[in-house]
């Protein structure tokens, strides 16, 4: 596909016309298939373990020390950060969360561990272990 454009309207307004570099029009037979072309490699951005469902991706770690799951995640989110980079797609920090699941009689402080992707600390989401 060559030669298309596009703009953006919001409300009254209207963006210039922009040349459109990459494309696969929305809705086509490929558009699925060259997805899952394009990211098959993700796996390999990291040592750690990844679940990816259609356009949704899960980094998960277990480790007896709570430091260490952290130190660990925010490691993995360095290479998947700049993976995503590398690859010319974008990771919404405004979606991407973190969750703890740990024994009901392990005790932790969650309140000192963080992870975060380009400096910008993800929302816990889930119970707060004491």
């Amino acid at each position: 596909m060559c030669d298309r454009t596009q703009y953006v309207e919001l409300g009254n307004s209207k963006s210039s016309l922009r040349q459109i570099k990459y494309d696969v029009p929305q809705g086509s037979i490929l558009g699925p298939l060259l997805y899952l072309v394009y990211v098959n490699n993700i796996g390999k951005s990291t040592n750690f373990d990844i679940l990816s469902l259609a356009d949704d991706t899960t980094l998960y770690l277990s480790h007896y020390r709570l430091n260490t799951i952290y130190i660990n995640a925010n490691k993995a989110i360095h290479y998947l950060y700049e993976w995503f980079c590398a690859n010319k797609f974008a990771l919404n920090a405004d979606k991407t969360k973190n969750i703890v699941i740990n024994p009901k009689t392990a005790r932790c402080n969650l309140a000192e561990f963080n992870v975060s992707i380009a400096d910008i600390t993800l929302e816990r989401i889930g119970l707060n272990c004491n």
